[in-house]
């Protein structure tokens, strides 16, 4: 019976002399990046995009329409009559969706009605605004209006 142990017990210490017991050290950039910064940069984004869209933006391609930001609330204005206002917030996804082309954009998905609508943000500064309305493929373009 020994005879047949003496096998199994050198194919065991074979096993492990086999085991990798090398360490995974992260480089040093991994170790200054901490989930909560990406997190935090990431929300910081949102925040400062959400914060330029604040005011008028009258659109470039018809006169009479304007889209309103006030906090987290929007408004479509056309010809100076108040559409039902809906609520906009910014991110990096849109629900039901297909983003393949604006997977590196930020997105602003306008809840309205119990819809969401969503759009891929194509540029945004101080005076322009260009949107992309996904479930239709519809550029939109905005100068904000001075106030």
């Amino acid at each position: 019976m020994m005879n047949k142990c003496i096998p199994i017990i050198l194919l065991l210490f074979s096993l492990m002399a086999c085991r990798n017991d090398t360490e995974v050290k992260p480089t040093e950039k991994a170790k200054e990046i901490k989930p909560s910064d990406t997190w935090s940069r990431i929300k910081d984004s949102e925040k400062e995009i959400r914060n330029i869209l604040q005011g008028e933006w009258g659109s470039i391609e018809d006169s009479l329409y304007l889209m309103v930001f006030e906090g987290d609330s929007v408004y479509d204005v056309f010809d100076e009559d108040i559409d039902e206002a809906g609520r906009f917030y910014i991110s990096k996804n849109c629900p039901d969706a297909d983003q393949s082309e604006n997977a590196d954009k930020q997105h602003m998905i306008l809840v309205k009605a119990g819809d969401n609508l969503c759009y891929s943000i194509l540029l945004v500064n101080e005076t322009d605004l260009q949107l992309l309305y996904l479930a239709k493929g519809n550029m939109l373009s905005f100068k904000r209006n001075s106030e």
